[in-house]
């Protein structure tokens, strides 16, 4: 129970204090050390990431091709690839305590 507990004030404080973009990344690099590879399937959809980060599918689609577009990961149809991983790990930590 206890972990749990701190679990959750671990997902409230990302929510809170971690601004989008590094949420999203956090969420992305997340699922890539789950693959263990550079490209990952986009099993999650739109709405099931933006679900995980507190924001809407909408946001989410322009944060996906924001990074794309600064050359930080590929998007295609059936899956993700990390272009610069040290740049979407910079993403995921600014302002994380």
């Amino acid at each position: 129970m206890a972990g749990r507990m701190s679990r959750v004030g671990e997902i409230v404080e990302e929510l809170v204090f971690q601004p989008l973009p590094g949420r999203l990344a956090s969420l992305l690099l997340g699922q890539f050390e789950l693959a263990a590879t550079d490209a990952i399937a986009r099993d999650l959809t739109l709405d099931e990431m933006a679900a995980r980060i507190g924001t809407t599918r909408e946001m989410v689609c322009k944060l996906l091709y924001r990074f794309a577009g600064e050359g930080v990961i590929d998007v295609q149809r059936t899956e993700l690839k990390i272009k610069d991983h040290d740049r979407l790990l910079e993403i995921a930590n600014q302002l994380k305590g």
